[in-house]
């Protein structure tokens, strides 16, 4: 939340000089960079990846060069991928998000779900509260996959109007 509002209050003070690397990218990349290995070393690869970005989206809004943008995303991918390649527990995710019906009693048990949930819902639902995968099938329906349970209740025609919500959202915000 720190470095939200910091980011928020530093970038519009500097609206003039945020082309410039030195004053508009370097700073706020470092300090960022910073954070992000404070998160890393709770070894939480999910939330560093949110800051960065989280950071990128404010310093596009800011108006910061497109190309310092793509470098650091350049220069970031290896050691993303290092991150996540070092690591047998997220390797073990990649693998169960790309085939999870092979990986259904383990890591890709709550793809599965998930996917039956949705599959269930058709085009209409089964009724608000009537879903069955958040009882015992989904561990975390409340977090992650709530869209499995929203998909479930109100179907396709549900998730087709929280998507549309979304979308007025993110087109409002970037009108504002």
């Amino acid at each position: 939340v720190a470095l939200v509002l910091w980011l928020a209050r530093s970038l519009p003070r500097q609206r003039d000089k945020v082309r410039l690397f030195s004053v508009g990218f370097l700073p706020h990349a470092l300090v960022t960079g910073v954070m992000v290995v404070l998160v890393l070393m709770e070894r939480d690869l999910g939330t560093a990846v949110l800051l960065v970005l989280m950071l990128f989206a404010l310093l596009f809004a800011a108006g910061a060069r497109l190309g310092f943008l793509l470098g650091a995303l350049l220069l970031a991918a290896p050691l993303a991928w290092t991150l996540v390649a070092g690591s047998p527990y997220r390797m073990q995710r990649i693998a169960a998000f790309l085939d999870p019906w092979q990986h259904r009693d383990g890591v890709g048990f709550q793809i599965v779900e998930s996917l039956i949930g949705i599959g269930n819902g058709g085009w209409l639902g089964q009724g608000l509260g009537e879903g069955k995968g958040k009882l015992f099938y989904l561990p975390a329906a409340h977090t992650d996959f709530i869209a499995a349970v929203v998909a479930e209740e109100t179907g396709l025609m549900g998730v087709t109007l929280v998507l549309a919500l979304y979308a007025l959202l993110v087109w409002r915000g970037l009108r504002a």
